[in-house]
């Protein structure tokens, strides 16, 4: 994450930039952003946006501001990074994360670097630091704290020009310092440094004349400005040049040494690990990664890259730690460095401790790049460390060099596999240009790892359409790997290069490792990892950790580990090769067993009343979570690892445990909405079911599908599916799941407006359930009456059963019902014209609970009737942030029945603002998305909305209009309160004129 303010204020990650809408909601980020990590009041912030002078809403300005910030931090990817507290606001961000701080940092850096005489790292970094600048400071944004913040950062990038051109100057490159000070002078024609700067670079370029002009042209702005003489310094570098002094000459470079092999020809990508390399603060440099993943090609392309910047030379050896040598010994490496350096052969040591000695000794005073490439271990490496700060060292390994970071101060790069663009980009410039989609595909196969890419890439050299087309398919055979080889050289071998690195391990990290590859899923946690094998979580632990120094599994963020498909197949090889199917299936079943034991204790805490298929064996052990926001945090982050569990059942033999984790994630995708995995999961499900023949497991599936078809607005297909559940549930003598889905029908015959067999099946589901004595089934079909009678009209009643149905939930805990319940009876009140801050009261915990249930759809309906209570209070401008924040939510959640629902409470207030033409065009559109979600309520509602705007618009045909066609649908759908609503409105607006 990137927070930029030098240049426009913006938010970038890796994928794209970011911002707010409104200047003044940039104004709001940018103080925020220079205020990073300390909290910023509201007052403070007024005062910061308007000075002494702020109009009488400034508050609710600044909340809508924050509002607009918080969405875009959420568009970034950064939501948990704005906090907020009754004092104020505070954003979170690392150093490195805000430009203004970044560029501070390497400014200091340079500084450091320059007063040690490193002038070349010095000068690096100071480059690096002024790149961060992509305009003036602070871009177009207004305030009153704009423009003395603005004047002092743009004095730092001035300063860091000139004391940049000083550097430059030092080290003897004249020529780009007058070419770059030349395009600058221009802007800055009163800045005596920048002027010095530029005068003495090009009297080094032979050109003392245009030296002396530059000086000239500074004295007269400068007397003309304000009436002032040039600096002392300025008048003396004039008279040294007037003079022709010898002491302005620069000093000649040294002579250099190179013992590079030759850069790795068709390099391509790995922008972000160049950069970590060229910004490295440390000496010493690791780069690490598994086998065939490019790291001798990074570092040699890193290496010639940067040369030039190391005047006594660059040195290399091969340390030969993972080949089918032996690894090098460390005197034996010391002797190949010495001989670079100039050693002669006879006075190379032959103990190592005086080869290191020695080594030391000549690298001291010395400016050099090192590169030790292929060590196996921090051990090998260390006694070939240069003492001296001014030498870069570069080692590659395969093993983490975990040694090298805590003990030597070493910065890590690790390697992960190309990304696609990246990938496509290396086979081109090896095949040219070719077929996109099958550059795409084959990147793919090869799991983006530069060396399968490029044996792949010499395989089709020369080869014809038709043996592409051979190759393509041998490729995406089970023989993957074998394919990915050369007869005869085992270095370009992926398998063999893998063998490598698996063949140091010992017995358990083998076993695990071979384990490993039954997961489905994209990654793994340390809890996955540890019911999998079958042991403790210490000895996982460690068993993880040096797979991970090993580099054949990626520790990746977040506790989480995977490894990219071609080390997925290794292992899965291996697995068949050496384990047995018995001990394979065993294997599986543990995996499946936890995923379901940890899902099911999710469940459990999260939606208790959500009916679940009964399981095969009971799990005795306690619960995985304390609250339900650890219980969601478990179900997102292993959301991708529970689908490809679900779909890789029956190919897995566990087609049982497979339909019970899908059936237990319902409640969850209810919740969530991730349309795409409810699919997958619950077709997956009810295929399985199906060929096992078994009935519950099959009603279990369909009431997924149905409740699926019911969220996306397909009622027609929700009904049909719903009956088949009912019949299935009933074939399998199973009496919750027939409630479960005769209630669930009854939910959906009341949003088709058909009140009364809504009524009828809501009341059958709630005999079965006390039948059953399901507790959790009676609540939901109480909650789902409390809102018929709510449509109805008949308030009491609604309310007596939103008050049982909170009774039973209490009884088992769960949250997600009692944020619902809590946001109906809010809005019950306020249908009511009831006590709006009782209404408030109760919105605010539904919103709180929502929030921490990461449930959009229901924070977004709780918002909208809260923005109707702030209203009601006489707050219009905090209920127009409120129903705006609404409004971003839905759209965000996908949920257009909510989203119709949120439109027409926010037209009405823009209504209320003398917003007209954007409140008839938003009701207009709360009328349509009721229509396409065929919520009929939310419609009748959506239209008499529409008919009171139109009205305060004096369109008196168009809000009549609308008022009929809300009486026409309440009328049939039995709102009768809404009924009486659009009838005194059909009749007033029906009635003559009165007479003048």
């Amino acid at each position: 994450m990137r927070f930029r303010l030098l240049g426009p204020v913006e938010i970038a990650n890796q994928e794209a930039v970011f911002t707010a809408p409104r200047p003044r909601s940039r104004a709001v980020l940018a103080y925020l952003l220079l205020s990073a990590n300390r909290l910023v009041t509201t007052g403070s912030m007024v005062d910061a946006i308007w000075g002494p002078a702020p109009p009488s809403t400034a508050r609710n300005q600044i909340q809508a501001d924050v509002s607009a910030v918080r969405r875009a931090l959420r568009q970034a990817g950064c939501p948990e990074c704005l906090f907020t507290s009754s004092s104020g606001y505070r954003i979170q961000a690392a150093e490195d994360e805000i430009d203004v701080t970044l560029f501070a940092a390497q400014l200091a850096q340079a500084r450091s670097l320059a007063e040690r005489d490193d002038l070349v790292a010095a000068a690096q970094i100071m480059r690096q630091a002024l790149s961060l600048w992509r305009g003036p400071a602070l871009g177009e944004i207004v305030g009153s704290f704009v423009e003395a913040a603005r004047t002092n950062l743009n004095e730092q990038r001035l300063a860091a020009i000139e004391g940049l051109a000083e550097l430059e100057l030092r080290l003897g490159r004249h020529e780009e310092v007058a070419a770059e000070l030349s395009a600058l002078i221009g802007e800055h024609p009163l800045r005596e440094g920048i002027a010095r700067a530029l005068a003495l670079a090009l009297y080094r370029c032979g050109r003392p004349a245009d030296a002396l002009a530059v000086l000239r042209q500074l004295r007269e702005a400068l007397a003309e400005e304000f009436g002032v003489d040039p600096a002392a310094a300025t008048a003396a570098l004039e008279l040294s040049i007037l003079r022709s002094d010898p002491g302005l000459s620069p000093q000649a470079p040294p002579a250099r040494r190179n013992a590079l092999p030759a850069d790795a020809t068709g390099f391509a990508g790995r922008s972000a690990e160049l950069e970590k390399l060229d910004s490295a603060p440390s000496a010493l440099v690791t780069v690490t990664g598994p086998g065939g993943i490019g790291k001798t090609a990074l570092a040699l392309h890193w290496a010639h890259r940067v040369a030039h910047l190391y005047p006594d030379g660059v040195l290399y050896v091969d340390l030969q730690g993972f080949s089918r040598s032996e690894p090098l010994a460390p005197v034996v490496a010391l002797s190949r460095l010495l001989y670079q350096l100039g050693v002669p052969p006879e006075q190379i040591p032959v103990r190592e401790d005086f080869a290191t000695d020695l080594f030391r000794a000549q690298v001291t005073g010395k400016r050099l790049l090192i590169v030790l490439d292929n060590a196996r271990n921090s051990e090998q490496v260390r006694p070939m460390l240069a003492g001296s700060p001014a030498c870069k060292t570069l080692v590659t390994s395969r093993t983490e060099l975990s040694g090298l970071v805590a003990r030597d101060g070493a910065s890590p790069v690790r390697l992960g596999v190309l990304d696609p663009a990246e990938a496509q980009t290396l086979l081109t410039s090896i095949l040219g240009d070719n077929d996109p989609a099958m550059l795409a595909e084959l990147a793919g196969l090869c799991a983006q790892v530069p060396l399968a890419l490029r044996i792949a890439a010499a395989g089709l050299i020369g080869k014809s359409a038709q043996g592409i087309q051979e190759y393509m398919a041998r490729l995406r055979s089970a023989d993957r790997l074998g394919v990915l080889e050369f007869a005869g050289d085992d270095d370009l071998a992926i398998a063999g290069t893998f063998e490598l690195s698996y063949a140091v391990l010992d017995s358990f990290a083998q076993q695990l490792f071979r384990s490993l590859s039954l997961v489905p899923g994209p990654d793994f946690t340390l809890d996955t990892a540890t019911d999998l094998a079958g042991l403790g979580p210490h000895q996982t632990a460690a068993i993880l950790k040096s797979l991970v120094a090993a580099h054949l599994v990626e520790d990746r963020t977040g506790g989480r580990y995977g490894f990219h498909d071609l080390l997925r197949l290794y292992a899965a090889s291996l697995a068949a090769s050496v384990d047995g199917p018995q001990a394979l299936a065993a294997g599986v079943e543990r995996l499946y067993r936890h995923y379901l034991w940890v899902a099911q204790s999710a469940a459990q805490v999260l939606y208790p009343q959500v009916l679940r298929l009964p399981g095969d064996r009971e799990d005795d052990r306690k619960s995985r979570f304390e609250d339900h926001s650890q219980a969601i945090a478990w179900l997102d982050a292993e959301r991708a690892n529970l689908i490809a569990a679900v779909t890789a059942g029956a190919e897995q033999a566990e087609p049982e445990l497979a339909w019970l984790l899908a059936d237990t994630l319902r409640g969850y995708f209810y919740l969530r909405m991730f349309t795409v995995d409810w699919t997958a999961a619950a077709q997956s499900a009810l295929a399985m079911a199906e060929r096992r023949a078994d009935s519950r497991a099959q009603a279990a599936a369909l009431l997924s599908l149905a409740d699926l078809h019911w969220r996306q607005g397909d009622y027609d297909h929700a009904d049909e599916i719903y009956a088949r559940a009912i019949d299935a549930a009933q074939s399998a003598g199973w009496p919750e799941g027939q409630a479960t889905a005769l209630g669930n029908l009854g939910g959906l015959r009341r949003l088709q407006g058909r009140l009364a067999e809504a009524a009828e099946l809501l009341r059958s589901s709630l005999i079965l359930n006390i039948q059953a004595g399901r507790l959790e089934g009676q609540s939901v079909n109480l909650g789902n009456l409390s809102i018929a009678y709510m449509e109805i009209g008949e308030y009491d009643l609604a309310e007596k059963y939103i008050q049982d149905a909170y009774v039973l939930y209490r009884k088992f805990g769960s949250r997600t019902a009692e944020a619902t319940l809590l946001s109906n009876l809010g809005e019950l009140i306020l249908l009511r014209q009831g006590d709006h801050k009782l209404a408030s009261a109760n919105l605010d915990k539904a919103l709180q609970l929502h929030r921490e249930l990461g449930d959009r759809a229901g924070e977004a309906a709780t918002l909208s009737n809260l923005a109707e209570a702030t209203q009601a209070s006489g707050d219009l401008a905090g209920a127009m942030a409120v129903a705006r924040s609404a409004v971003t939510l839905a759209q965000e959640s996908g949920d257009e029945r909510i989203l119709a629902s949120c439109q027409r409470v926010l037209a009405e207030l823009l209504l209320l603002t003398g917003e007209t033409a954007a409140a008839v065009e938003l009701g207009r559109q709360s009328v349509q998305k009721a229509q396409q979600a065929k919520h009929r309520f939310i419609e009748t509602r959506a239209l008499l909305g529409l008919s009171r705007i139109h009205l305060g618009l004096n369109d008196t045909p168009a809000a009549l209009e609308a008022a009929r066609q809300a009486l026409n649908l309440a009328s049939r759908s039995g709102y009768a309160a809404l009924v009486d609503e659009a009838t005194r409105m059909v009749a007033g607006l029906s009635a003559p004129p009165p007479l003048t």
